[in-house]
Parts: structure tokens; C-alpha cells; sequence
């Protein structure tokens, strides 16, 4: 490969490992944010909405996997469907 031709493809690796790692970032902030639901003694209105909490957290985790994210011109992340969080 030439050099300008490699410079490019490690450009464009960079750019994924990037896309990538800001979408981890913001996926484990929800989690963080949602780790309270996971206690033992958390008081859930029911055993439905428990896993309500469960299966949303599991959809965040599995994002990197399921997701191909994109920036935006301002570097914000775009082509994500996010899980929708339980009431």
C-alpha cells in the first residue's frame, strides 16, 4: 500500500475507534445512571417493571454491537437508535 493510501486507511480507523468509543462513553453514563434500578432491594412498583430495567440496560450494553454510529459536523454522534428508557 502506498503511504498516502495507508495514511488514509489509519485515518479511517482512527475516525471508526473514535465513533465507537464516544458511543461507549454516552451508553455507560446511561448505565451509571440507571445502576440504582439493579440493587437488590431497589423498591420496583412490580417484578414487570424490574425487568423493564433489566432488559433496557441489556439493549445499552449491547449498542457497540448493534449500532453503526456516525458524526455529525460537530462531532456529535448520529445513526443511533437509542433503547428507550422505562417510566
Amino acid at each position: 500500500m502506498e503511504d498516502s493510501q495507508e495514511s488514509q486507511h489509519d485515518n479511517e480507523q482512527d475516525l471508526i475507534i473514535l465513533k465507537y468509543s464516544i458511543l461507549r462513553c454516552e451508553r455507560n453514563k446511561l448505565l451509571k445512571n440507571t445502576d440504582k434500578y439493579m440493587i437488590l432491594d431497589f423498591p420496583h412498583s412490580s417484578e414487570s417493571k424490574k425487568n423493564e430495567w433489566i432488559t433496557y440496560r441489556q439493549l445499552l450494553r449491547n449498542l457497540p454491537s448493534t449500532q453503526t454510529p456516525e458524526l455529525d459536523n460537530f462531532g456529535d454522534l448520529i445513526n443511533i437508535t437509542w433503547p428507550t428508557k422505562p417510566e
